[in-house]
């Protein structure tokens, strides 16, 4: 899928094992600038094994490029032969308010509509309003909140 925004050109495509380790910086730099009290390596043990942990033909990783950079990630984990998993939506903040994410999601549900998957849920956390409102647009209802201390966890889901 190849989107137009300006003078900008994204291509979203699936991800290669070339990709590593620009996806893998991209998504560390994110959780080091703007989750610092959460430990990058507790949440990174998917991202070090992208072609096993997504392998499999109910799963899929998503990287979106603009002129040959990684600007954006998406992944869907199937969690039950009905539900999809959306993670590891990543964006870089110099791409935010493009398009990027939307277009990432787009292409995520474009897959999960293939595979019949009938639901896709995130969660995510209280510092990911963008996220949540561009989900929210696009259909995603509330459902669940989790207290932790120091951060609130949501969950809210799709249904296709």
């Amino acid at each position: 899928m190849v989107i137009l925004n300006m003078t900008k050109t994204f291509n979203v495509r699936e991800y290669q094992p070339g990709d590593s380790e620009s996806v893998y910086a991209l998504i560390l730099a994110i959780l080091t600038n703007e989750f610092r009290e959460i430990p990058p390596e507790h949440y990174l043990s998917d991202i070090r094994d992208i072609q096993s942990v997504y392998a499999g033909e109910r799963n899929e990783f998503f990287v979106c490029e603009n002129d040959g950079e990684i600007v954006g990630t998406i992944a869907v984990k199937e969690d039950d032969k009905k539900t999809a998993l959306l993670r590891r939506l990543f964006v870089n903040p110099h791409f935010r308010g493009k398009k990027v994410g939307k277009t990432l999601i787009e292409k995520a549900f474009a897959f999960c509509r293939e595979k019949n998957y009938e639901k896709i849920i995130f969660t995510g956390n209280n510092r990911m309003h963008d996220v949540k409102e561009v989900l929210t647009k696009l259909g995603f209802k509330e459902a669940e909140d989790v207290q932790l201390p120091g951060l609130e966890l949501f969950r809210i889901s799709h249904s296709l």
